[in-house]
């Protein structure tokens, strides 16, 4: 999961994964940032740190022609990730790399497995027991 940050020196949007780091845009070095947007993947990151760097008038129009499948949600829905987590978790609740791929692809799921597994400790659904071993939390 990516973040889409605004930079409180330059303005300018950026994606993030974990640590704010120092702006590419200006150099601005600072956790100061407004968080705009989220993205699941580097695509979808690509077309909204586009769309949040354009003038409002021209990304509303943007929006307007845009097909569906590319408009963004603003908010990850925990709900999505909380299925294929369950049946991936063993009888001690223990999530396993190997059993999530399984299950994202049974669902259908397009989105990395680190990814769903980073927005899952973030929400608060996993726990990190080792370096590919998480505890489900729900």
């Amino acid at each position: 999961m990516w973040s889409i940050v605004r930079c409180p020196g330059c303005k300018k949007c950026r994606g993030i994964r974990n640590k704010v780091g120092k702006c590419s845009y200006c150099g601005f070095v600072g956790d100061d940032v407004e968080v705009v947007g989220k993205a699941v993947d580097s695509s979808q990151l690509q077309r909204e740190v586009a769309l949040a760097n354009m003038p409002a008038e021209l990304r509303d129009e943007l929006r307007k022609k845009m097909r569906p499948e590319m408009i963004v949600e603003e908010e990850a829905d925990a709900g999505l990730f909380l299925a294929p987590l369950r049946l991936a978790a063993d009888e001690k609740g223990v999530v396993s790399h190997e059993k999530l791929a399984i299950e994202l692809q049974r669902k259908g799921i397009p989105i990395s497995i680190e990814d769903l597994l980073e927005e899952a400790v973030h929400q608060g659904l996993l726990l990190r027991a080792s370096q590919d071993r998480y505890v489900l939390l729900d």
